[in-house]
């Protein structure tokens, strides 16, 4: 059972119906992932209100995603393809609400690339096996 439930075509159709609901209802529709979601269930106007329609809008980085079996990483790797396109939003979005962490908007945060250029140097090195050579650590 574990070969089906990784098919693209079942990763899109959860992914687009949690996370792409999601921003989706927090957008009211208005989000290129209407586009880019094509597995996206469109519920009726009677189940509206049980759905993530009219959701608030949050700030992208109080939304979570949670893989637990984390195997090949096919659902975080569209999550991530649908998160790239959350941020965009949220960052053209001159009404984006702060953060619930930071207290802050996404804008007015302060870009912080050093965590960033260290974490794509140590993923750089693992994919060139470098760590494993001892040249990370020493």
């Amino acid at each position: 059972m574990a070969g089906p439930l990784k098919s693209p075509a079942v990763v899109r159709f959860l992914c687009d119906n949690t996370l792409g609901r999601i921003w989706h209802g927090m957008r009211h529709g208005d989000t290129r992932l209407s586009d880019v979601c094509k597995y996206l269930v469109h519920v009726s106007d009677q189940a509206n209100e049980r759905s993530a329609d009219g959701l608030e809008k949050k700030d992208p980085r109080d939304i979570r995603v949670i893989d637990p079996a984390c195997g090949s990483g096919h659902f975080l790797l569209y999550c991530f393809l649908l998160l790239l396109i959350i941020y965009e939003e949220a960052w053209a979005d001159q009404d984006s609400p702060e953060s619930g962490a930071t207290g802050r908007t996404l804008r007015a945060d302060p870009l912080q690339t050093s965590p960033a250029l260290s974490s794509f140097c140590a993923l750089w090195m693992t994919s060139n096996g470098e760590v494993e050579q001892g040249f990370c650590f020493g």
